[in-house]
C-alpha cells in the first residue's frame, strides 16, 4: 500500500474511509459533520481514499455484465470534491492487487504511518479487509489496543450498487439524477480512457476543472473490447476533464 497526502494534518485526525463514488449529497453531508466534529474537538477532518475501489480488483464483476467494475469518476476528480467540503486532508491509499488480502490491522498500520489517529469513523457494514480479520470486531480490537476511538455510522440512504448498473446499461440520465452531477473524468496520461461503462455513443462536454462549468459539447465513442474495458480515445489534448452528460441508452 502506498499514501498520497492532499492536504495539511496538523495534529491527530478524526478519519472516515471509503471508496466515495460516486459522491452523493448523502457523502457531503457527512463530510459536513466530520468536519465540524473534528474542528470542536481541535483534531485534523481527513478523508482516506481507497484506490482502486476494492469491488474491482478482480476485473471482472458479472452483476455488470462482461465489461468490468464501472466507476463514475476518476480518482483525481473525487479528491478535489471531497476537499471541497473544507476537509482538512485527504489521504489516498493505493493497493496493489495483494494489497486487497491484507487484514484490517496492515490496512490501519499504513494509515497510522501517515498520522495521528483519535477517531476513525466507520460505516455500519464496512470491512477493511476480507473474513473476519477485516471484519468490524477486529478493528474494534486494533482501536482499544492503539487508544483511538471507533464511531460506527448507520448506512448510506443511496446503495452506490443501483448507480453502477445505470453506468454499466449506459443510462446516464438517471445516475446524474442521482448524484447531482455528470461523472468526470481527467485526461489519462495515455490517452485512453478505460470505463467498464456500455459501449457506445456518449455526449461529453469539455471542462477545464472538475469544478467548472460550461465548456464546448461533443459526441465520443466508447468502444467495446475483448480484453478488458470499452476504450475512449481522448478527443483533444488540450482538453483536461471530460463530463459525460449522456449515454447511449438516453
Amino acid at each position: 500500500m502506498r499514501a498520497t497526502q492532499h492536504g495539511r494534518i496538523r495534529c491527530a485526525a478524526v478519519a472516515v474511509v471509503g471508496v466515495w463514488d460516486p459522491f452523493l449529497p448523502s457523502h457531503a453531508s457527512l463530510l459536513e459533520t466530520l468536519r465540524e466534529h473534528a474542528r470542536s474537538a481541535e483534531r485534523s477532518a481527513t478523508v482516506v481514499v481507497l484506490d482502486p475501489p476494492p469491488g474491482s480488483i478482480s476485473g471482472f464483476a458479472p452483476q455488470y455484465g462482461t465489461h468490468g467494475w464501472p466507476v463514475y469518476n476518476s480518482v483525481g476528480v473525487r479528491i478535489r470534491l471531497i476537499r471541497g467540503h473544507g476537509v482538512d486532508a485527504v489521504l489516498r491509499v493505493r493497493f496493489r492487487r495483494r494489497d486487497f488480502e491484507a487484514t484490517a490491522a496492515e490496512f490501519l498500520d499504513a494509515v497510522r504511518s501517515r498520522l495521528e489517529l483519535a477517531e476513525l469513523w466507520l460505516g455500519e457494514l464496512q470491512l477493511l479487509g476480507p473474513g473476519p480479520q477485516g471484519a468490524r470486531g477486529a478493528v474494534a480490537e486494533y482501536a482499544e489496543r492503539h487508544d483511538f476511538r471507533l464511531t460506527v455510522l448507520p448506512r448510506a440512504p443511496v446503495g452506490t450498487y443501483d448507480i453502477r448498473n445505470l453506468l454499466a446499461t449506459g443510462r446516464l440520465a438517471e445516475a446524474i439524477e442521482i448524484v447531482g452531477r455528470p461523472p468526470t473524468w481527467a485526461r489519462p496520461p495515455s490517452g485512453v480512457l478505460r470505463l467498464a461503462w456500455r459501449p457506445g455513443r456518449y455526449r461529453a462536454v469539455a471542462l477545464r476543472s472538475p469544478m467548472s462549468t460550461g465548456g464546448a459539447a461533443m459526441d465520443v465513442i466508447l468502444t467495446a473490447r475483448e480484453d478488458g474495458p470499452a476504450r475512449l480515445t481522448w478527443p483533444d489534448r488540450d482538453i483536461a476533464y471530460l463530463a459525460f452528460v449522456a449515454g447511449p441508452a438516453d
